[in-house]
C-alpha cells in the first residue's frame, strides 16, 4: 500500500509540472499538443545502463501477421509470419 501511495504521489507532481499523464520510458516525452499537432521532446538519461544505439535495431518495425490458425479440442493454435529486415 506504501509503494501505491508513493507511486500515486509521483504521478500528481507529474501531472502537475507537465500538465498531462503520458509518462514514458523516454527518450521520447509530450512536450506541446493541440488539435493540430504533437511536439514529442527527446531527452538523454545519462544515467540510464543503456547506452547510445541500445534500440538501433527496433528503428525498422517488423510487421507480423497470423499466417494459419489451427482449431483444436481445447485450444486455438496460431501460427504467425514476421517480416525479416536484412
Amino acid at each position: 500500500a506504501d509503494e501505491a501511495q508513493t507511486r500515486w504521489a509521483a504521478l500528481r507532481q507529474f501531472v502537475q509540472r507537465r500538465g498531462h499523464f503520458l509518462v514514458t520510458n523516454g527518450p521520447y516525452r509530450l512536450d506541446k499538443w493541440s488539435d493540430a499537432g504533437v511536439v514529442l521532446e527527446v531527452f538523454r538519461d545519462v544515467t540510464s545502463p543503456m547506452g547510445v544505439g541500445s534500440f538501433d535495431r527496433f528503428v525498422i518495425p517488423r510487421r507480423a501477421y497470423v499466417s494459419r490458425i489451427v482449431p483444436r479440442a481445447d485450444r486455438l493454435e496460431v501460427y504467425p509470419e514476421i517480416e525479416r529486415v536484412e
